[in-house]
């Protein structure tokens, strides 16, 4: 069986804190670790670990190659990730120094065009005809 797989490509990043921060309060982490995650990746990672053919679809900015390694790595088909010029992931300074601060995606950068669908949906027809354009 081939899974196609279409989602979210994120990175999850974990802090290590003394105590669980009050609202407004401002604490120095001990340590970060960037992890990947995201809805979509995580279901493709299940799939080919359960044995399955499984091929990503999405869009990845110039700053993706990390994911794009991660994805090949787990057995992970990448030829339907679109990579895009523009770097998609918006990281606060601080936040990389280990202080909790805002990490932002910018969504925009990450959306399927009317062609990008198109070119997903050629690949799709073939190997499901009975769903023709209907997903």
């Amino acid at each position: 069986m081939k899974i196609l797989s279409f989602g979210s490509l994120n990175y999850d990043y974990t802090y290590e804190v003394e105590h669980f921060l009050a609202p407004k309060e401002t604490l120095a982490a001990k340590s970060m670790q960037r992890g990947f995650g995201g809805k979509g990746a995580n279901q493709s990672i299940a799939f080919a670990r359960a044995g399955l053919s499984v091929y990503h679809a999405g869009r990845v900015g110039a700053d993706g190659q990390p994911f794009v390694d991660y994805l090949k790595q787990n057995g992970i088909h990448t030829d339907y990730l679109i990579k895009d010029d523009a770097a998609a992931l918006l990281e606060d300074k601080d936040a990389m120094a280990g202080r909790l601060e805002d990490v932002g995606l910018d969504a925009r950068k990450l959306t399927f065009s009317e062609k990008d669908w198109n070119a997903l949906e050629d690949v799709v027809d073939p190997l499901v005809p009975e769903a023709k354009g209907e997903y």
